[in-house]
C-alpha cells in the first residue's frame, strides 16, 4: 500500500475528529486561516486512517518519535502530512514514509536558501536553470528533499543534513518515480506528482522498489 490523499482545505466538513491533545494545539494558533488549516487538515487524516485500519477515528491514538514525526500506537500503518495554501496531503503505506506540497510562487531568496541547505549538485543545477524556470526548480527540489527527511522521521533538527544528498530536479507534470536516494544505507523511493493546479508534490517511501503512489481524493463530509 502507497496511497497520497489530496485533502481541500476550502470546505468546512460537518465534522470535526480531533483529540483533546489536537484541539489543544488548535487553539493555540495566533491566526485563524492557520487554525482552520490544522483543524481540518489533521480531522481529514484522521478519517483517512479511520477508513483504512478500520478503527473508529477518535480511537485513533497518535504518538511521536524523538524528532517529532507521528505514528500510530494501535494500527501497523504509517503516514504523513503535509499542507500549504488551500491543499494538505496525506501519505499512507505499510513502510516509512513521508510527504511534501508547495504552492508554485516566487523565491527571490532562493540563493541565499540553496547554499545553506542544497548540495553542490543541486546548487549547481539551480545556477544554470534559466530565470524563468528558477523557482520551479527550486522548489521542485525543496518538496523531494523534505519528503525524504520526513521519512527517515529525523526531522530537519538531526544530524542529518539536507545538502549531504541530492535529488532529481527533472518536472514531473503528473505521477512519476524518480528513482532512489540512500540515506545512512537505507533506499528511500522517490516520487513526485502534481496533485493540483500551481502546486508540487513529492512523497518518499522506505524502499528500493519503483513503486508509484495511488492518488486518491479525499472527501470531507
Amino acid at each position: 500500500m502507497f496511497e497520497i490523499w489530496i485533502i481541500s482545505l476550502v470546505h468546512a466538513p460537518s465534522i470535526l475528529y480531533l483529540s483533546a491533545d489536537e484541539q489543544g494545539r488548535a487553539a493555540q494558533f495566533r491566526f485563524e486561516p492557520d487554525r482552520v488549516r490544522y483543524q481540518r487538515s489533521h480531522s481529514a487524516l484522521r478519517a483517512i486512517l479511520s477508513t483504512i485500519t478500520g478503527v473508529d477515528p477518535l480511537a485513533l491514538q497518535v504518538d511521536v518519535y524523538p524528532h517529532g514525526k507521528p505514528y500510530l500506537l494501535n494500527a501497523d500503518v504509517h503516514f504523513n502530512l503535509s499542507h500549504a495554501g488551500e491543499i494538505a496531503l496525506c501519505a499512507v503505506a505499510d513502510v516509512p514514509v513521508g510527504v511534501d506540497v508547495e504552492y508554485v510562487r516566487p523565491i527571490p531568496e532562493w540563493r541565499d536558501i540553496a547554499v545553506m541547505i542544497y548540495s553542490q549538485q543541486e546548487c549547481a543545477e539551480l545556477e544554470a536553470t534559466p530565470a524563468v524556470q528558477r523557482d520551479l526548480t527550486f522548489l521542485n527540489i525543496w518538496t523531494r528533499k523534505e519528503a525524504i527527511i520526513k521519512a527517515t522521521g529525523e526531522g530537519f533538527h538531526s544530524d542529518l543534513h539536507l545538502s549531504g544528498f541530492s535529488v532529481p530536479t527533472v518536472p514531473a507534470p503528473t505521477v512519476a518515480h524518480l528513482g532512489s536516494v540512500a540515506i545512512a544505507h537505507q533506499p528511500y523511493s522517490l516520487a513526485a506528482f502534481q496533485p493540483a493546479d500551481g502546486y508540487l508534490g513529492a512523497a518518499a517511501l522506505q524502499t528500493d522498489r519503483p513503486i508509484l503512489p495511488t492518488l486518491r481524493s479525499f472527501n470531507a463530509v
